[in-house]
């Protein structure tokens, strides 16, 4: 058996300005790597994948993949599935293993919202659960608004990451001293 791995990333929820420059940095960042054979592409998300619509990214030409950064939309397509629980019905989750199995993916990257966010947690959970060994990365494309204190929503993962981060410093720190008798933010 190769000691080299693969990577699997795919875009889902609704396409942002930066969206594709989430995904060009995982092709580009990936392919440094020397332990990662193939960077494969999910075509139109999780549902995608579980339908086995899945890619090798460098079939795509490097022209097409460098101009990603400044292209709108979601290159690979999106969606808006959800995953049951695992714990009620493991069935998507049994199917979804099996396609990490044969593409050899120990790298799954998921570029999205809230939802995509919660789709990573419960990918990561079951992997956890049974044993399996893969790393699950969630890249968001969005703070939405459901932190305290955060009145506009942002796109992009450095500045997403940066409010996010001193969001939380600010709201660990200083919790009562930011809250009126209301319980709202001042």
């Amino acid at each position: 058996m190769s000691s080299k791995v693969n990577c699997l990333v795919a875009q889902s929820g609704g396409p942002t300005a930066v969206i594709n420059s989430s995904l060009y940095g995982v092709i580009m960042e990936a392919s440094t790597f020397s332990k990662i054979n193939k960077v494969y592409g999910g075509i139109n998300g999780i549902e995608g994948i579980l339908k086995k619509k899945i890619i090798d990214v460098f079939d795509i030409p490097y022209d097409k993949i460098n101009q990603m950064r400044f292209t709108p939309s979601a290159v690979l397509g999106s969606c808006r599935y959800r995953l049951k629980d695992y714990r009620e019905n493991d069935e998507e989750y049994k199917k979804l293993f099996e396609i990490f199995k044969e593409y050899n993916i120990k790298y799954f990257f998921y570029i999205g919202g809230n939802d995509s966010m919660e789709t990573v947690h419960k990918i990561h959970s079951y992997a956890k659960e049974v044993g399996f060994e893969i790393n699950v990365i969630g890249i968001p494309k969005t703070i939405d608004r459901q932190r305290p204190c955060i009145y506009r929503p942002f796109s992009g993962f450095w500045q997403c990451s940066k409010v996010y981060c001193n969001c939380n410093v600010r709201t660990c720190a200083g919790r009562r001293s930011i809250r009126d008798k209301n319980n709202k933010c001042t």
